[in-house]
């Protein structure tokens, strides 16, 4: 439950420190005192965001703290995901500074304001005045169905394989896409990797197919002069190798003499052996140098086949032609990769899927076994608030969609009189009977939902007279279960809090501050009587304020 809270230079609170006990507790004031400024506070210390605006004092930080005592409160799993130590006494504190910045607390661990936030929201549940319309939305009726329905571990189940399916759906929808893509292409890309295959791609392959062509295109002026080079490599007077023979044995004869001849017959004996290489070489390729039409077109088609892919896939040698191929076969190869990841991924979903139509199933079949149940209840709740002909009609259809909650669609059908037709609460209901329909709501929710605490502000607003002192009732009920606070202006609820805090205003001539009062039983006497009949309070007030808190 909430023990106590402090707030310091936020709007008009100077400074402020309240206790806080079990039960209900009422909290009432003028208008324009300060209540709904104490339950902004508080809302910044759960985790709602603020603004600058609210600092009283700009040149000083605003600082709100509440303390909580939970003893038995199962929080293990929240704050050792969030590495945080959990006490009995849980400290929330959130501090707004004149730069902007805001920081929060718990236990005085520095932590995010979301993580504030999502403890905030497991604490208390405030209801503030406009909320009521929020049962109009979809969301929060099945929200209210579910705690009817006890399926809040059902449903945690099911969203988390929600979100795995989505995520999978996701991944899936993207594979696809660049499945189709590629497939789309595949044709085009195979055309290419055959025409690819259809030419030598090996290193150095253009330079000897350019010098095939060279010697093809030129094999009769090869074969003339490599004939008049063989005449004078081998004529038998005139010949090279027979004039190198010549010299050769001269300069052998003068080796003996000294080592300038002998170095000289080396140098001759050298080049005699190199030149008559080259003669053997030049016969020999002589012999093989013919005319060949068919051969030099071959080659020249061949130059032409890789000079044209070159140019189409705007590359400037034939390793990039060769690189291009390998990429091409990669994207081939890919294609058929994403087509059996996509059929894993189909599998998983497919299995995903069948779980989520389990688990959807089951929460169906429990809200619909929940509905009379909510219907009746609501009903009986509504009879002793002015309501006695109220009747609700829940409506639960089931979609082939899954979204984050099931596949439910749900909607409230209400009637607040005899004979007339259900329509939706948004146009048939009026802003009391709403008042009614949400204070009988959370009545009922409090019996399934493990709030410590709950704040009602102004819900009894636009009762009067005996509905009112029954509002009073359910709330006080309400209390047994847990800590409830009842923000009013109605004497008949007042009178039934446990605790009674008055909040006020005070000026002292430089500023105007709200303050915060828990009352005695004779200051609760007055309080009440002026909230009957105002101002002088009268005697009938004061034996009327007697007599509802001897209730």
């Amino acid at each position: 439950m909430l023990q106590r809270l402090e707030i310091n230079n936020f709007a008009i609170i100077q400074s402020l420190s309240v206790e806080f006990g079990p039960g209900l507790s009422v909290i009432t004031g003028e208008t324009g005192a300060g209540k709904s400024i104490l339950l902004e506070g508080l809302s910044l210390a759960l985790g709602k965001r603020a603004d600058l605006s609210v600092l009283k004092d700009s040149s000083q930080k605003a600082v709100i703290e509440a303390l909580f005592y939970l003893p038995d409160m199962p929080f293990e799993a929240f704050f050792s995901q969030n590495d945080l130590d959990q006490e009995p006494e849980l400290r929330l504190r959130r501090e707004l500074t004149p730069s902007g910045k805001s920081r929060a607390f718990i236990n005085d661990t520095p932590v995010t304001l979301e993580v504030l936030s999502a403890l905030g929201g497991q604490l208390i549940d405030v209801h503030a005045q406009h909320q009521t319309l929020q049962l109009f939305d979809q969301k929060n009726q099945l929200s209210i169905l579910d705690g009817v329905a006890d399926v809040s571990a059902l449903l945690v189940e099911y969203q988390s394989q929600y979100q795995e399916y989505e995520a999978l759906r996701k991944r899936l929808a993207e594979l696809q896409k660049s499945r189709d893509e590629a497939i789309a292409q595949q044709d085009y890309l195979a055309f290419l990797a055959q025409e690819l295959s259809g030419v030598d791609l090996k290193e150095g392959v253009y330079e000897e197919l350019e010098a095939q062509e060279q010697e093809l295109a030129n094999a009769s002026e090869i074969a003339d002069q490599l004939g008049q080079v063989d005449l004078i490599w081998h004529q038998e007077q005139l010949g090279v190798l027979e004039g190198l023979k010549q010299l050769k044995s001269i300069y052998a004869k003068l080796a003996v003499i000294g080592p300038f001849y002998a170095d000289l017959a080396q140098r001759v004996d050298a080049a005699f052996i190199e030149l008559s290489d080259v003669a053997q070489e030049s016969q020999r390729k002589a012999e093989g140098v013919e005319s060949d039409p068919n051969q030099l077109a071959w080659v020249q088609d061949q130059l032409a086949q890789l000079d044209r892919l070159m140019q189409k896939h705007q590359v400037a040698s034939v390793i990039d032609l060769a690189n291009k191929k390998e990429q091409i076969n990669q994207s081939l190869g890919l294609i058929e990769d994403q087509q059996y990841l996509s059929k894993e991924l189909q599998s998983a979903l497919d299995t995903v899927q069948d779980k989520l139509t389990s688990l959807s199933d089951q929460l169906t079949n429990a809200r619909k076994k929940a509905i009379p149940v909510l219907e009746n209840e609501l009903t009986k709740l509504l009879a002793p608030l002015g309501m006695p002909k109220a009747r609700f009609n829940v409506i639960l259809r089931e979609e082939r969609q899954f979204k984050l909650h099931g596949r439910d669609q749900i909607e409230f059908l209400f009637s607040a009189n005899s004979g007339s037709p259900f329509g939706p609460l948004s146009k048939v209901a009026s802003g009391g009977e709403l008042s009614r329909i949400m204070l009988s709501v959370k009545s009922i929710l409090v019996r399934y939902t493990p709030w410590p605490t709950i704040i009602f502000d102004e819900i009894d607003s636009g009762v009067s007279g005996e509905v009112s002192n029954k509002m009073g009732e359910i709330m006080a009920q309400m209390a047994q279960r847990l800590q409830v606070f009842s923000i009013t202006h109605l004497p008949q609820v007042a009178a039934r809090g446990v605790q009674h805090y008055k909040v006020f205003k005070q000026d002292d001539g430089l500023s105007t501050q709200t303050h915060m009062l828990l009352i005695d039983q004779e200051q609760r006497v007055l309080e009440i009587a002026e909230m009957l009949g105002g101002r002088p309070v009268a005697e009938s007030a004061v034996a009327h304020a007697k007599q509802l808190l001897l209730r």
